[in-house]
């Protein structure tokens, strides 16, 4: 049996922009993969590529079947 479950578009895509943001500090710096001093310097040509990520994203997730006998 599944479930129908919906979700504020708004708190998923602030969830996945915290994300992004996690996986950058975290990862992706550390490793050597992004330079933190131009990531944080380009972040007016990087946020609104980053809202149409979690847009798309939010917009995918805002309803999701759950089954719950898994």
């Amino acid at each position: 049996m599944t479930r129908e479950v919906r979700t504020d578009p708004e708190v998923l895509q602030h969830a996945c922009h915290d994300a992004i943001n996690l996986f950058v500090r975290e990862v992706l710096i550390p490793r050597g993969l992004v330079d933190k001093d131009r990531y944080y310097r380009e972040q007016k040509v990087l946020l609104p590529l980053q809202v149409d990520v979690t847009r798309t994203c939010a917009k995918a997730w805002t309803v999701c079947h759950i089954n719950d006998e898994v």
